[in-house]
């Protein structure tokens, strides 16, 4: 670079205006390059992030996704055990039921000879005291 240098008599010489146009030209393609590198890091640097934004909405997408397939897969697995604990709790008391049942039968049956059998030996205390007394009513 040149610089300018005034002549003894205070005018500029054309060479050094011709230097100077150079050196303005130079600084000026130096700033556009740079401005140029600037816009270039700054096109990579917008395009990185927005790759990242991209990544992480596609990671927070995976994550919902796997959060969500687990809730409704844990759901579906407790009422499948709820429905088989009620079914087994069902078969339990419909057991339990036939067995009342069955026992409620048998009692009734042993009410019933017990009633029978007392209204047997009733019958028979009853001729017995018929028989010890009609003697004396008959008389």
């Amino acid at each position: 670079m040149a610089t300018a240098t005034k002549p003894k008599n205070g005018t500029i010489g054309v060479d050094t205006m011709v230097d100077m146009a150079a050196e303005a030209k130079a600084a000026v393609e130096t700033i556009m390059e740079t401005a140029a590198k600037v816009n270039e890091n700054g096109v990579s640097f917008l395009n990185a992030q927005q790759k990242i934004m991209k990544d992480s909405f596609a990671l927070w997408q995976n994550y919902n996704q796997t959060y969500f397939d687990f809730v409704i897969e844990a759901t579906q697995k407790s009422f499948a055990q709820a429905l088989n604990f009620r079914t087994e709790l069902s078969k339990v008391v419909e057991t339990n039921f036939k067995q009342t049942q069955e026992i409620f039968v048998e009692e009734q049956k042993l009410v019933t000879e017990a009633v029978e059998a007392t209204q047997a030996q009733v019958k028979a205390a009853t001729e017995r005291v018929n028989e010890m007394f009609a003697p004396v009513f008959e008389k």
